[in-house]
C-alpha cells in the first residue's frame, strides 16, 4: 500500500513538475534494464588493469565506480578502455572502444576510500540511442529508505542480479545484506528500482563495493547532476 501510495505521489509530482527525473529512452525491448548496462576492461596509465560496470543515465554520458576509471593503488587514470554493453557470455549488444572524457570524485592518493568513489563518463557520440539510458533520481534519505532495489553487475561475463531493501549509511552511502559473491567486475553496476506504474527503472546508486555482510553503493547527488550538464551530458 505504501509503495502505490507513493508511486502515485511521483506520478503526480513528475506531472506537476516538482521534482527532475532523468527519463530515459527504451531500447528494441521497451527497457533499459540490462542493454544500457557495459561491462568493460580498462587499462591505465601506470599499467595496471581492470574491469567493472558502467550505466548509460544520458544518450551520451555513463555513470560507474571511480576507481573502475582511476587505479585505487597508484592513483593514475585510465588509459584505454572497451565497453561491451549488454554483454552475456561473448555476446553483446554493441561495443565502445573510442575516446571520452571522464570526471572522478574520489582522490585515492592516500589508498582507497568510499565516501566519493563515483565517476561520470561523457562519450563523443549518442550511444544511448542505441542502447538507450536509465532515469536517475537523487533520493531523499526518507524516500531511499523505502525502496526494494535491484542490481545489475557482471561476474566475469555473465550478469548477476540482485535485489534487496536498502539502508541509509549516510548521505553520501546505502547498503544491503550481501546476499551472494560479489567481484570487481560487479563494481560500478547500477542501484535501481522500479515505482509501479512507471515502465523504466529508476538508477539512485552505484555500487561501488563489499564487506562480509554489506554491500555498499554511492548515492547519486544532486552536484552530480549539474557537473554533468556543464561537462555536455544529455540528458533530454
Amino acid at each position: 500500500m505504501m509503495k502505490r501510495f507513493l508511486s502515485l505521489l511521483l506520478v503526480l509530482a513528475l506531472a506537476a513538475g516538482l521534482i527532475t527525473v532523468s527519463v530515459p529512452a527504451l531500447a528494441a525491448d521497451n527497457s533499459p534494464d540490462t542493454s544500457a548496462v557495459a561491462y568493460f576492461e580498462v587499462k591505465f596509465h601506470c599499467g595496471c588493469t581492470w574491469n567493472g560496470t558502467g550505466t548509460m543515465i544520458a544518450t551520451n554520458a555513463m555513470i560507474t565506480a571511480a576507481h573502475n576509471l582511476v587505479c585505487y593503488t597508484h592513483n593514475r587514470g585510465v588509459n584505454t578502455a572497451t565497453f561491451y554493453f549488454e554483454r552475456d557470455n561473448r555476446k553483446y549488444r554493441t561495443s565502445y572502444n573510442g575516446k571520452f572524457n571522464y570526471h572522478s570524485y574520489a582522490d585515492f592518493s592516500r589508498g582507497y576510500e568510499s565516501d566519493d568513489d563515483i565517476a561520470y563518463i561523457i562519450f563523443p557520440k549518442d550511444i544511448g540511442s542505441n542502447t538507450g539510458w536509465y532515469a536517475s533520481s537523487a533520493e531523499s534519505d526518507d524516500d531511499i529508505k523505502w525502496e526494494f532495489c535491484h542490481m545489475i553487475g557482471y561476474n566475469g561475463y555473465k550478469r548477476l542480479y540482485d535485489w534487496e531493501q536498502v539502508e541509509v549509511e549516510s548521505s553520501k552511502l546505502i547498503s544491503w545484506p550481501a546476499s551472494r559473491e560479489y567481484r570487481e567486475g560487479n563494481q560500478g553496476g547500477p542501484v535501481y528500482y522500479r515505482y509501479e506504474g512507471l515502465e523504466y527503472p529508476v538508477l539512485v546508486a552505484v555500487y561501488i563495493t563489499c564487506s562480509n555482510t554489506r554491500a555498499y553503493a554511492r548515492r547519486i547527488t544532486n552536484n552530480i547532476y549539474s557537473d554533468m550538464e556543464r561537462d555536455g551530458a544529455k540528458f533530454n
